[in-house]
């Protein structure tokens, strides 16, 4: 129980700097300050890598949105902005970001999803060969190369 109550306390806190930080600008009828944009790039699921990451002609992976993004990180004037448009991205490895991938110069780096569209991410592999093996059970051979970690019909 004290740890329920301490976490309470500590979110009663961050509420209260939050307010605190807000209030102020508010009062003197201003907005907390917005950070520049450097650069927004978009990511859709019927884009193409070779283009140049516009509204109008989005990348269509992940992986190159990132890869684009590291030419601009060590030069960045002002935020960057990665939209990803709603559908579907199958993804076939690990994509990796480190700290490199933050931004620097006091900029960030901000992957976000695209306003009221849903991006998804699916790392799943199908699973074909599907045969009955008695009354309801069914079962499929498995690549042991990949392992299984969770099942979705």
């Amino acid at each position: 129980m004290k740890s329920f109550v301490h976490a309470g306390r500590g979110s009663l806190v961050a509420l209260a700097v939050l307010v605190a930080a807000t209030v102020p600008a508010v009062i003197a009828g201003q907005t907390p300050a917005q950070a520049a944009v450097q650069e927004t790039l978009y990511v859709a699921p019927g884009g193409n890598d070779a283009n140049p990451g516009t509204l109008a002609s989005p990348f269509r992976t992940l992986q190159r949105a990132r890869d684009v993004v590291r030419t601009k990180t060590a030069t960045m004037t002002g935020d960057i902005q990665v939209y990803l448009r709603g559908g579907s991205y199958p993804v076939s490895s690990t994509i990796e970001f480190g700290a490199s991938d933050s931004g620097t110069n006091g900029h960030r780096v901000i992957y976000a999803a695209y306003p009221d569209e849903a991006p998804v991410l699916e790392a799943g592999v199908q699973v074909t060969g599907w045969t009955q093996h008695s009354g309801n059970i069914w079962k499929a051979p498995l690549d042991r190369a990949n392992k299984l970690r969770a099942l979705y019909v």
